[in-house]
């Protein structure tokens, strides 16, 4: 409580930085201060994924995939995990998102969320391809300018591929 929440950031962003603590002498305090300065920043984006509620194999595959640029990658956009990490869903994605502030209406956000719905219908049932109006179909009324702008980004992006009036995922596509 003395030095508050962002003690650790303190620590690590200043080298003039002390802390006194009772019961703790000036050294051991020193060498705590060191550890927390060079900390690994793999412990660092474990951490951060605990805290965000994902399990084991999901830190696993997110610091194999992402390594030390774990955390920055995925503050910049949560949304990223569905893409590049096999196994998380718009679900998880969206779960860590809302916990970092992001909006609801976050463009990344009704993206991801359009991937994943276009994974679940066509391949749910086992289909390599759905027409852009099955995927429409999902989506409420109200929601529907959002999930074109966003169908269309998916488009340009390269994640989905449309051929005719059908919608492929990339690798799908290319497997045809």
């Amino acid at each position: 409580d003395k030095y508050g929440a962002t003690i650790l950031d303190d620590i690590r962003n200043s080298s003039d930085f002390t802390i006194e603590c009772k019961g703790i002498t000036q050294g051991k305090a020193e060498m705590i201060m060191e550890k927390v300065r060079y900390q690994d920043p793999i412990e660092d984006a474990v951490a951060f994924l605990i805290a965000n509620g994902l399990g084991n194999k999901q830190i696993i595959k997110i610091t194999k995939a992402y390594g030390e640029e774990s955390v920055p990658l995925i503050k910049s956009n949560p949304y990223r995990l569905v893409y590049d990490i096999d196994g998380i869903g718009f679900k998880t994605a969206d779960k860590v998102a809302m916990s970092l502030g992001y909006d609801m209406d976050d463009p990344n956000r009704i993206e991801a969320l359009m991937l994943d719905r276009y994974k679940t219908i066509a391949f749910g049932q086992g289909d390599s391809f759905i027409s852009r109006s099955q995927l429409i179909e999902s989506i409420r009324p109200s929601e529907l300018e959002r999930a074109e702008i966003a169908i269309d980004a998916l488009i340009e992006h390269g994640e989905l591929i449309e051929d005719e009036a059908r919608l492929y995922h990339y690798t799908q596509y290319e497997s045809e």
